[in-house]
């Protein structure tokens, strides 16, 4: 979701780029564990599910894909 009257859009993601999606707490790696201020063990509700894209907008309106 993109509104243009934002400034910033700011998402996370469980991986470091280019390493595997973790299918569950477990899997996260210790760096992204020890980097954030909590964490919610839910279960996997969709585990076929593909991961999201990651879309850079820059302020003159160039689009970067970061991650398909």
């Amino acid at each position: 979701m993109y509104n243009s009257k934002i400034a910033y859009f700011v998402s996370t993601s469980a991986n470091i780029s280019g390493k595997p999606t973790p299918n569950n707490l477990k899997e996260i790696s210790k760096e992204i564990l020890e980097g954030v201020d909590y964490v919610v063990n839910l279960p996997l509700q969709n585990k076929g599910a593909k991961p999201s894209s990651i879309i850079k907008i820059g302020g003159d309106s160039t689009v970067k894909i970061i991650r398909k």
